[in-house]
């Protein structure tokens, strides 16, 4: 829609990444059971064996979660916080690679930063004979409680108002609310479905907070009813002799055409990651295999269960290293950026905004890549300070840590802490 723009505060960074805030049962969502995922050689040259731990161990908080149909009704298992700081990582600004991985992949699977729209702009009109910033605004909620549904200022028990970001020409063109506790001195904006700048300077994820989990459930759960299709490389019945979810490709299988997987589907209750390698110098998949599953769909008003078979050619999402966007004038400093998902929706006309409908992770002609930048370690400089080495001061670097006494792993790979350590304090230590 023309109105979820970047001068309304959607998309902030400006990065393109099609993540517009949803209202409550405009939701999209994955509708396959098993996501497929691997690491190109770009990421796996940056970040060695050691960040291939570090995102399996994100991935993991995913696979651990239970049926959310087996949750309490209101998820009191689950914490309101789980940001802890590392005072080491934290001295030498280092950002968790874990825990950016963690936030990026709630995004994969619908649910975006909560506490920055619990309040966005719908319109604004100019006031009669005046102009910026005196503007009339409509503003809307986009938050909403994991347990009663209802549009909420609360994110994780905490508390929230706002305050307007309004600038005007010859600034760029910004107006709309920022979120702010109404205790100053709460633990605030600490879902890790939330803003990623949480994570600098040490900070790490140890798992998923309530509201994580509880958008999770809500998007997923075995009543929640969407009419929706598949994705195109799903095909009609089983594949393969056995059921194997492991078998190759049925090439005798015929694909289902769109209208047919067209059904009111119920959630996938439960989410699972599974880990193939692949060629990625060649850019092409592993040998290509069948995964055989069963989906509940409502027909003649009851429940069905209806049987596919997926051919899957290419991972659904790949993890890499690359040089982001740095743009010191306009603030912007990317340090993990996606190709955008394709939305598909049934119901209207512009699917890339209004739901429900569902996120194409399943498509095996394409691939969302997940990149992590490769420029750090990054240093800040100021005339007419930055005129020897010394000066230098450390902003930001990709490093892994825990609530351990053990020293943070540096990136690239090869890095160490003590040698971060010399560089910063001088080769006497």
């Amino acid at each position: 829609m023309a109105w979820q723009t970047v001068p309304f505060g959607y998309d902030r960074l400006g990065q393109g990444t099609g993540e517009t805030p949803q209202n409550l049962g405009d939701e999209y969502r994955v509708n396959v059971p098993t996501i497929y995922y691997t690491y190109e050689a770009s990421f796996l040259d940056y970040f060695g064996a050691k960040g291939v731990e570090e995102v399996d161990k994100a991935i993991k908080y995913f696979n651990d979660l239970p049926p959310f149909s087996s949750m309490s009704t209101d998820l009191s298992e689950y914490p309101n916080d789980t940001l802890r700081e590392n005072f080491k990582a934290s001295t030498f600004q280092l950002t968790d690679l874990k825990s950016t991985a963690m936030s990026e992949i709630m995004s994969q699977l619908g649910v975006i930063a909560p506490e920055i729209h619990i309040w966005d702009v719908r319109d604004r009109v100019t006031q009669p004979n005046q102009q910026c910033p005196f503007y009339d605004f409509v503003v809307i909620k986009r938050n909403f409680d994991p347990v009663t549904w209802e549009p909420s200022s609360y994110v994780n028990g905490v508390l929230y108002t706002y305050v307007w970001l309004i600038s005007c020409s010859p600034a760029p063109d910004r107006s709309y609310p920022v979120a702010s506790p109404v205790d100053p001195v709460a633990f605030s904006f600490r879902s890790v479905a939330g803003d990623s700048s949480v994570l600098l300077n040490g900070s790490y994820f140890n798992g998923l907070t309530r509201d994580d989990v509880g958008a999770l459930r809500y998007i997923y759960r075995t009543d929640n009813y969407n009419k929706e299709q598949l994705p195109p490389d799903v095909f009609a019945g089983l594949g393969g002799s056995g059921g194997s979810p492991w078998e190759p490709v049925n090439t005798t299988n015929v694909a289902v055409g769109a209208g047919d997987t067209t059904a009111l589907r119920a959630g996938i209750n439960k989410l699972h990651f599974v880990r193939k390698d692949y060629d990625s110098l060649l850019g092409t998949f592993y040998e290509g295999i069948t995964n055989n599953f069963s989906v509940q769909v409502v027909t003649n008003g009851g429940l069905s269960s209806q049987s596919f078979s997926r051919a899957v050619l290419r991972p659904d999402l790949i993890f890499s290293a690359g040089t982001l966007q740095v743009d010191l004038a306009n603030g912007i400093f990317t340090v993990i950026q996606h190709t955008v998902p394709a939305y598909a929706s049934i119901n209207i006309t512009d699917a890339s905004v209004n739901g429900p409908g569902s996120l194409i992770i399943g498509d095996s002609r394409t691939s969302i890549d997940i990149r992590f930048t490769k420029i750090g370690p990054a240093f800040s400089a100021s005339y007419p300070s930055f005129l020897d080495e010394g000066s230098l001061l450390p902003e930001w670097r990709w490093g892994s840590f825990d609530g351990s006494t053990n020293d943070p792993v540096l990136y690239p790979s090869g890095s160490s802490i003590k040698q971060l350590e010399q560089q910063v304090l001088g080769s006497s230590r």
